[in-house]
């Protein structure tokens, strides 16, 4: 099973090179070293704007850090989606 990420900051850094690109079907970020690493790694990579990507999405999601709201249409793509990020929550 392949997961989409995305990524923000350098936590996600040390988390691209942790998980097995096998496992990655692509990768979102607006940070250009997570953008090389994931090219260096052979991703398919985004660094556009999520809601305005088209893509088929994963079944699964996972945002570590990720600076942009993911709307509701988009979410609903998703079967899961896990979000990691220091901000409150509503």
């Amino acid at each position: 099973m392949k997961v989409d990420l995305l990524f923000g900051r350098d936590f996600s850094l040390w988390a691209l090179e942790t998980i097995d690109p096998e496992c990655i079907c692509c990768v979102f970020t607006l940070d250009s070293k997570i953008a090389a690493l994931a090219d260096r790694f052979g991703l398919e990579v985004f660094t556009e704007y999520i809601n305005q990507v088209v893509f088929e999405p994963s079944i699964i999601g996972l945002s570590v850090h990720y600076p942009w709201i993911i709307r509701p249409p988009l979410l609903a793509r998703y079967q899961n989606i896990y979000n990691l990020h220091p901000g409150y929550l509503p």
